[in-house]
């Protein structure tokens, strides 16, 4: 049975994200990337976010915090406003729905990637007007 990826691309997520939460494939773009940190927030897979925050910032990422955090919301959309990309460093601006404890949330962040070898990295986001 095929579901769909919960990044909202439309494509069963068997060929979508979870190659890249499984580890057998890398993301090709910063924006597959972001994607699939999202889906990773959804399904709330730690491991995957930590493995894929740049080693420069890793240590602020708090696995059990997020984690905690994750399994109390539910998230409904992902919605990118704008990427852009150049060579080995990428920002992403989008705005992510979910909710809470019977409150609605938007989540707006302006974040950065870098790329090392043929790995792209989360380095750190910004709250977004």
């Amino acid at each position: 049975m095929s579901r769909l990826c919960p990044c909202g691309s439309n494509q069963d997520f068997r060929v979508c994200c979870e190659p890249f939460l499984s580890g057998t494939a890398l993301p090709a773009t910063a924006l597959a990337l972001m994607k699939s940190r999202y889906t990773a927030f959804k399904i709330s897979d730690m491991n995957y976010l930590a493995r894929t925050t740049h080693p420069s910032t890793r240590a602020q990422f708090d696995v059990a915090l997020n984690g905690q955090w994750a399994l109390r919301a539910r998230f409904h959309q992902l919605i990118i406003e704008n990427f852009d990309e150049r060579d080995d460093d990428a920002t992403v601006v989008f705005r992510a729905h979910y909710s809470m404890d019977a409150e609605k949330y938007v989540h707006a962040e302006r974040s950065r990637f870098k790329r090392e070898g043929e790995q792209w990295y989360f380095v750190m986001g910004e709250v977004a007007p």
